[in-house]
């Protein structure tokens, strides 16, 4: 079985981002697990559009976009680019799970679902 490493950028450093892409590009990290936060699915607000575009256009390794948000369906779009490979939604998120991993996948992505720890795998 490969392993893969999907490093964060959440927890990391925001200023000189420009450099700790260049660091995670030379030590071959196989995906930018980037998590979009819109401060009403979950408290805190990170990572915009805007930004996730300039990373994107400064970086090649492919993106692992993690919506933590309220109604992703309005968002999936927003976060096509050229690295984009996966984008996961919360389960808990929308009562249409079902209708948005298949606009993920029609969109020509590879899809997740996250599930929050207090919610049951059923």
């Amino acid at each position: 079985m490969m392993c893969q490493i999907a490093v964060s950028l959440h927890s990391g450093p925001k200023l000189n981002l420009d450099k700790t892409l260049k660091s995670l590009a030379s030590a071959r990290a196989d995906f930018l697990h980037i998590d979009v936060m819109d401060g009403h699915f979950v408290p805190e607000i990170d990572f915009g559009q805007k930004l996730v575009q300039e990373i994107s256009q400064n970086c090649q390794i492919p993106l692992d976009i993690h919506l933590m948000v309220e109604k992703p369906e309005t968002l999936i779009e927003q976060y096509i680019f050229p690295t984009t490979e996966i984008i996961g939604i919360h389960v808990e998120s929308t009562p249409h799970i079902h209708r948005i991993l298949t606009l993920i996948k029609k969109l020509g992505q590879k899809c997740e679902v996250i599930i929050n720890p207090g919610t049951p795998v059923s």
